[in-house]
């Protein structure tokens, strides 16, 4: 089939290069013209939240609040470094059965243990969940939240972004948008965060 064997042209998405693919040695699918660009846009699917009634959204909610955090973090590895959202709940370990029900309620996240330091402090340990699995629960409880909505929305916007393959290759608007949330994290400081 002659047309099977012709090669195209493409446009890099990412690096903006023209490439050729198609015919024998290579996909006419391909999207990227090479490994590196398709790395920097690899988007992983994640765990979801199980779906939440009103009254467990609206608890979680203000657990998030009170006592949890919503952040962007940064990833490191040996490649590059990139931005991720994470949401945390925090607990003195005398809590932790709040903790083991958040988890269990939604299907979610993990609990992880910090060692206290000082003798006169308690243990403490957190729940924590990433990405999409944060995302699918934030969406949930957003309507709840009233310290935090601000950080919900700005997560929630920043998660969409990533599902973009040049806006995930992009590392400028993901400084930025963890730069606004630090700022709306500072406490004491209230700002009005543009996405």
């Amino acid at each position: 089939m002659p047309n099977h064997k012709k090669r195209i042209i493409k446009v890099c998405p990412i690096c903006k290069h023209e490439f050729e693919t198609g015919g024998r040695a290579g996909s006419r699918n391909k999207i990227f013209c090479g490994w590196n660009c398709s790395r920097l846009a690899r988007y992983r699917h994640g765990s979801q939240c199980n779906k939440l009634n009103k009254i467990d959204c609206a608890y979680i909610a203000g657990f998030i609040d009170g006592e949890g955090s919503i952040i962007l973090y940064e990833r490191k590895n040996s490649w590059s470094d990139s931005y991720a959202m994470r949401v945390i709940v925090s607990q003195s370990d005398k809590g932790l059965f709040i903790l083991e029900w958040i988890k269990e309620i939604t299907g979610i996240g993990s609990i992880v243990n910090k060692p206290r330091f000082n003798p006169l402090h308690r243990n403490s340990c957190h729940w924590q969940a990433n990405a999409e699995a944060a995302e699918t629960l934030l969406k949930q409880i957003l309507p709840y939240l009233k310290l935090k909505k601000e950080q919900a929305q700005m997560a929630l916007d920043f998660q969409s972004k990533l599902r973009q393959p040049e806006l995930k290759a992009d590392r400028y608007w993901q400084v930025d948008f963890r730069q606004k949330m630090r700022l709306l994290n500072q406490r004491g400081l209230t700002i009005t965060a543009e996405a």
